[in-house]
């Protein structure tokens, strides 16, 4: 009796677990995605793009290069702000810089220093005996008791001023010197906008003196209008 119902209970399950089975749904089957931008993700596990699924510029998206450009020497602050204006709608950014010129302002012809003050002064009383009447007797500084004689812009000029001094007679050592001093120059730097067609060297050609030179763009620049 046992065994009958043994067997009956074994046959009674294996037909529940047919009907079970019978009734999930079956997996979908077919062709693999080809989208190369699916990600796939398992249970808990992370999702993972392949390398060769990383988003891609398109054909002939390549980055414009980039043109920077340091533009100068400008004499004047005046003059800078009218080439920066010139150039404000065709830059990204834009700054300036000072740098330092050595400028020439022509040959002075003197006396070199005298031993003293009246030695000087009596110099000065046979020049103008002899109809000299451009001099000025230096009244100190590392000049101090010299006479000048002349400010010429071309050294010719200074070269026949010291001859008709010497013509003179008097024995005195005539000098000629060139005068110089130090003044301001500046200089615009600045990158050109991608869509611009400026021509940079036309703008430098309108101010005597400027040229353009190319120059490795910065990664970060700050713009600092002058004033």
């Amino acid at each position: 009796m046992v065994l009958r119902f043994t067997v009956i209970g074994l046959v009674l399950l294996n037909i529940f677990l047919w009907g079970w089975a019978a009734i999930q749904p079956k997996p979908q089957s077919g062709p693999a995605s080809k989208d190369p931008a699916r990600i796939t993700q398992i249970g808990d596990l992370p999702a993972i793009r392949l390398a060769s699924e990383a988003t891609r510029l398109p054909p002939g998206g390549s980055q414009p290069s980039r043109q920077c450009y340091t533009l100068g020497p400008i004499a004047s602050r005046s003059v800078m702000r009218s080439i920066q204006d010139e150039l404000a709608s065709d830059v990204v950014q834009l700054s300036w810089h000072e740098s330092t010129a050595v400028v020439e302002q022509g040959y002075w012809v003197y006396l070199e220093p005298f031993g003293s003050y009246e030695q000087a002064a009596g110099a000065v009383d046979q020049l103008v005996a002899r109809g000299v009447r451009d001099y000025y007797l230096m009244p100190n500084g590392p000049f101090a008791n010299a006479v000048s004689v002349g400010l010429y812009e071309q050294h010719s000029q200074a070269q026949a001023r010291q001859d008709e001094i010497e013509a003179l007679g008097l024995g005195w050592p005539v000098a000629v010197e060139m005068q110089r001093k130090d003044e301001v120059r500046y200089w615009l730097d600045f990158e050109i906008r991608g869509e611009s067609d400026i021509e940079v060297d036309s703008v430098a050609a309108h101010h005597s003196g400027a040229q353009h030179l190319e120059v490795p763009c910065p990664e970060n620049q700050a713009s600092f209008p002058p004033t």
